[in-house]
């Protein structure tokens, strides 16, 4: 029984070494892996001042976009008060388009809708007295038409 548990001892020492040593050699390979990817830095304290460092440079700048502008009418343009590079907002006038000839078309627009809306009040009565008209006159031959049914 003495020599049993002496081998047993002698086993669970020798798997107790072999853990240890497997262990530790998975800790160091993991410390060197580590130590290998880490670079030396210096470390100091953060100071106010001035940073005098400029760059001279030449190039040419680009706009992020290019927007195209398509009037809704033609003609001659008369007023730009937005120089050309400027920046603009939505609804901003960017050129004054001459209107005279517009307006003049506006003016002959209006009147005739006006000539249209006389002419329809116009129809409108001639219709209201033809109606008036086709209902007296089928009244005078409803009333003669009972009055020879009662001949």
């Amino acid at each position: 029984m003495k020599k049993v548990l002496v081998l047993a001892f002698v086993v669970a020492l020798l798997i107790g070494g072999i853990t240890f040593k497997f262990i530790t050699n998975q800790r160091n390979s993991s410390a060197e892996a580590i130590a290998s990817t880490l670079k030396p830095v210096e470390v100091i304290k953060a100071t106010r001042g001035e940073i005098r460092l400029t760059l001279q440079l030449s190039g040419t700048i680009e706009p992020a976009s290019h927007v195209t502008v398509f009037p809704k009418a033609t003609g001659r343009i008369i007023e730009m008060p937005v120089d050309e590079g400027r920046r603009v907002v939505k609804g901003q006038t960017l050129a004054v388009v001459e209107h005279e000839e517009r307006l003049l078309e506006m003016r002959q627009a209006s009147a005739a809708y006006q000539a249209a809306l006389t002419a329809l009040s116009q129809a409108k009565q001639l219709a209201e007295i033809r109606v008036r008209s086709s209902i007296a006159q089928a009244k005078a031959q409803l009333s003669a038409a009972e009055t020879s049914l009662q001949q």
